[in-house]
């Protein structure tokens, strides 16, 4: 395979992985929000009866750190799509440049991109290699993960 198409294509990937990753922060968050319902003061004034008590701040902590990395990979993913539009835009042929938006903005898969294109998968992948190979992707400096 072509180095530069392998690379290019990752680079592309970056909104599809950072979108992901916050589905499983979000999952993680409504898991932390779950398990902190749970939690009860004790409020026992019998020796041994129950705990310490700070179930409770820690469950609110662990929270609060979820949703701050949350906040910081929403951050990265509006900042690695912005980076993407801009170099699809740069892309001439339009048929191309509709490929590449569906699949690596839209994420949607090359059946319903097929389907939705009215093409061949066959074509429509060959398309596909063609944009990706062309693609004028701004250096590794400009496109820092979080």
């Amino acid at each position: 395979m072509n180095e530069q198409y392998e690379k290019n294509k990752a680079w592309l990937r970056r909104y599809q992985e950072s979108i992901r990753e916050e589905q499983l922060l979000i999952e993680e968050i409504e898991q932390l929000k779950s398990e902190a319902a749970r939690i009860t003061p004790c409020l026992s004034t019998v020796p041994g009866g129950g705990g310490q008590g700070d179930g409770l701040p820690r469950a609110v902590e662990k929270l609060m750190e979820a949703q701050q990395r949350l906040e910081c990979q929403i951050k990265y993913s509006c900042k690695a799509r912005v980076e993407i539009v801009k170099v699809l835009k740069e892309v001439k042929n339009v048929q191309e440049r509709e490929i590449l938006m569906r699949r690596y903005l839209l994420r949607r898969r090359w059946e319903e991109i097929s389907k939705e294109m009215s093409m061949s998968k066959r074509w429509l992948l060959k398309q596909h290699r063609k944009a990706v190979e062309e693609l004028h992707i701004p250096s590794k400096e400009d496109t820092q993960s979080p």
